[in-house]
């Protein structure tokens, strides 16, 4: 059986650690990827041939920041939704935990 303290340690710690993911991910947005297949998801780019393996790429693979990044186009700039993407991609696991 866990303590008080012990679990208010633990909960202290998950908190401090989410928000340096939060912060890191905020300082070097690096998830571009996700973008890239989000702007094809919301057709601000079309690739000229339909054939194109990229194109059935972006368009055929399932993944929630790939369609969380094509709402967000749609609101903010590609710039501003790879920071998003990245602070909440550092920060999320520390949700698990609670």
């Amino acid at each position: 059986m866990k303590s008080i303290s012990t679990q208010s340690n633990l909960s202290a710690a998950i908190i401090t650690t989410g928000l340096l993911g939060l912060l890191v991910g905020a300082g070097f947005p690096t998830w571009q990827h996700a973008v890239e297949s989000g702007q094809i998801l919301a057709k601000s780019v079309e690739y000229p041939d339909q054939l194109n393996p990229f194109n059935i790429y972006h368009k055929h693979t399932v993944s929630f920041y790939n369609w969380l990044a094509s709402v967000f186009l749609h609101l903010f700039s590609k710039y501003t939704v790879s920071i998003i993407l990245s602070s909440f991609k550092d920060f999320h696991p520390t949700l698990l935990y609670r």
